[in-house]
């Protein structure tokens, strides 16, 4: 009697319906767990590839932080942003002859407002 149960069991609308159904959700939840373990692994490479960004940038930076620490620098900036020079050595400074200071008229400070406005646009 028990295997005939189980006989027309098998055979059941019934059972198809729910082998069915538990085929089918099964389906789903494999299909979204690959969408979701694609979409962590586009999100790995992109740090990743972020991390090695940054990593070449920190690199850059320290380079130039080790340049701008040395001496020769150091002297370099002082000597063209600071006029400063050597003891013994002279300090020659060259001026625009064009410029008003070196001929000696100064400009009112209206015109130099109007000249840095309008005057400079034509250029």
């Amino acid at each position: 009697m028990e295997s005939n149960f189980f006989a027309r069991l098998l055979r059941s609308p019934f059972f198809f319906a729910i082998i069915l159904v538990i085929f089918l959700f099964s389906a789903w939840s494999l299909v979204n767990e690959y969408a979701r373990r694609q979409k962590i692994q586009n999100q790995i490479q992109t740090e990743q590839a972020e991390i090695e960004r940054l990593k070449k940038e920190n690199q850059t930076l320290s380079d130039l932080i080790d340049q701008l620490r040395t001496n020769d620098y150091v002297e370099q900036e002082a000597r063209s942003k600071l006029n400063l020079s050597k003891p013994g050595e002279s300090l020659i400074v060259v001026e625009d002859p064009t410029s008003t200071a070196a001929t000696g008229q100064q400009q009112p400070i209206w015109l130099k407002w109007w000249n840095l406005f309008f005057d400079d646009q034509k250029k």
